[in-house]
């Protein structure tokens, strides 16, 4: 059984991994960060008494290439694709997520640049304040954030990834963004007992 700070250090790490594969999928790095963030979350899964299987088949997988990862992202997610990585464009919950967003990474004296060239509420952004809520050691703040902004909308975003016959990669992300909701529910229901 994990510490709940070994558990929370696993948590930061997966997001950061997240982070990055939905920012910049062809940067040096991020796919080898991707195969420690499919072992993380299947020790993760193990450890809240999920079944592991699906997670340990993508574990065995060959790591495609960086160049296919980009195009298969661009295909899906660039300008124009049929699936959007941003919250604003999924179904409204009455709030700016945008706004609400940046309201939370200025609450948590977090800069907000266009240095990255992704907006406020992209899931790459709310995967990396998930990163930095765990790293300072406040999964509270973090279980919230996730709750209230990627937790709403990711189930309908690993449906719409599926449902295109081009993901063949993002169709494992979205397998391993399923999982995590799961873990994210399933640490709550334990912290609730």
């Amino acid at each position: 059984m994990a510490t709940p700070r070994l558990e929370n250090y696993a948590r930061q790490s997966v997001f950061d991994a997240l982070a990055a594969l939905f920012i910049r999928p062809d940067a040096a790095g991020v796919l080898e960060r991707w195969a420690d963030a499919v072992k993380v979350t299947a020790a993760l899964a193990g450890e809240v008494g999920m079944p592991t299987a699906t997670l340990d088949a993508l574990r065995e997988k060959p790591l495609p290439t960086a160049e296919a990862v980009q195009a298969e992202y661009e295909t899906l997610f660039g300008v124009g694709g049929p699936v959007s990585l941003l919250e604003s464009a999924w179904p409204k919950t009455g709030e700016d997520p945008r706004a609400t967003c940046r309201l939370e990474y200025l609450k948590a004296d977090l800069a907000v640049t266009d240095e990255l060239g992704v907006p406020e509420d992209h899931l790459g952004m709310l995967c990396g304040f998930m990163a930095v809520l765990l790293l300072r050691e406040d999964p509270d703040a973090a279980e919230r954030f996730f709750d209230r902004h990627p937790g709403k909308w990711l189930p309908a975003l690993v449906e719409a990834i599926r449902s295109r016959p081009e993901a063949v990669f993002f169709r494992d992300a979205a397998t391993l963004l399923e999982t995590i909701c799961e873990i994210e529910a399933s640490l709550r229901e334990a912290k609730n007992y």
